[in-house]
């Protein structure tokens, strides 16, 4: 796709995305944004609006991405009321100056009491639940990052962006990035 890896690694800090684009409520960060060398770290609590395996309710989910350089994230996922946590990756490679190819990847840890997931899974193995709950994943998962797609496709690099409070952590990010930069 047109793109940069910068812009696809940034969304790793991007607060009012996850709100405005992708529908996440009460968005907030668990701890500051951290850096050592090429490594990032940012955790974040936020409540997913979308029905999970049939309930309508929101979601509670706990984040921790950890962002090596620009085109690596290993996203840790953790929906403790409903005894899932995935690991989700984040793959970019530059092709050329505008290029990116952009891979992801989901594992999900053994689910081990599915009655969490749904009560009609009660009595279903843990290994179909797993099953069930990576494809569901994987699902939601390529949906957020299509959401992403367009913006990438057509967002205009901006050094120095005008920022407001509640847009995350944007400026320490940029810092960070011009490590990878002669």
């Amino acid at each position: 796709m047109r793109g940069h890896v910068q812009e696809i690694a940034e969304n790793s800090c991007d607060i009012g995305h996850l709100r405005l684009l992708h529908g996440y409520r009460n968005v907030e960060m668990q701890s500051d944004l951290r850096t050592e060398g090429a490594y990032l770290n940012a955790r974040y609590r936020m409540t997913r609006p979308r029905s999970t395996f049939g309930r309508s309710q929101g979601t509670d989910v706990e984040l921790e991405i950890n962002q090596y350089g620009l085109g690596y994230a290993r996203v840790e996922v953790n929906t403790a009321s409903l005894g899932i946590r995935t690991r989700h990756f984040v793959l970019a490679a530059p092709l050329s100056e505008d290029e990116v190819v952009l891979r992801l990847a989901l594992s999900v840890k053994r689910v081990e009491k599915p009655s969490m997931v749904h009560p009609l899974l009660a009595f279903a193995p843990r290994g179909l639940t797993t099953n069930l709950v990576a494809r569901m994943g994987i699902k939601g998962f390529v949906a957020d990052v299509m959401q992403d797609v367009p913006i990438w496709m057509h967002k205009t690099f901006v050094p120095t962006p005008a920022l407001m409070q509640g847009d995350g952590p944007i400026g320490a990010y940029r810092r960070w990035t011009k490590q990878f930069y002669p």
